[in-house]
């Protein structure tokens, strides 16, 4: 979901990007129902998903591949 469009819309203020990712990352406590302070790098990796900033370069990537 987070990866539709995203070289589009990752052109926005950092400020509102991190508002996402910072969303992502309570979303992936909530679903491992795990302390709010808890790191979560190794709760994206257990899940098996990729955050939000690696998606990001992923497609940049892709498309610069691509092109």
């Amino acid at each position: 979901l987070l990866s539709f469009c995203s070289i589009v819309w990752t052109s926005l203020y950092p400020t509102n990007l991190k508002r996402i990712y910072l969303l992502q990352k309570r979303v992936m406590r909530a679903v491992t129902k795990s302390n709010y302070l808890a790191y979560s790098a190794p709760l994206f990796s257990r899940l098996r998903v990729i955050d939000f900033c690696q998606i990001n370069s992923f497609y940049v990537g892709k498309c610069m591949y691509e092109f």
